[in-house]
């Protein structure tokens, strides 16, 4: 299948607000997996809103996975998307979880901004 949507990410959500998983741990060492398929599309629309408050993931007909190490077989390359940005791409791709690879700094549980 060509899906409509094929994301994958290491954090709760996207950017503005979208969720995929409020329980995802960036530290778990697994990747998550989204995807939705075309014929999908009107009921992804129907329950948007809820992709802000829920999650995409909780949406019946999306497909969503934790991993280490996927393969994506595809029928030709296309270019695909990394943070925004168009990059070529071979049509077989694998992605997988390299440790130590990103550094995030998150304040402490209970901790206050400090002001200047």
């Amino acid at each position: 299948d060509r899906p409509l949507l094929l994301t994958i990410g290491n954090l709760c959500g996207w950017g503005g607000g979208a969720l995929i998983d409020k329980s995802a741990d960036s530290a778990d060492g697994r990747l998550e997996l989204v995807a939705a398929r075309t014929q999908d599309a009107a009921i992804l629309l129907a329950n948007l809103a809820d992709v802000f408050a829920n999650g995409l993931m909780n949406i019946p007909p999306v497909i969503y996975r934790k991993f280490t190490t996927l393969r994506i077989d595809r029928n030709e390359a296309q270019p695909i998307q990394l943070d925004g940005e168009l990059h070529q791409a071979t049509k077989n791709l694998t992605v997988s979880v390299k440790k130590g690879m990103i550094k995030i700094l998150v304040p402490q549980k209970g901790s206050r901004p400090r002001h200047s």
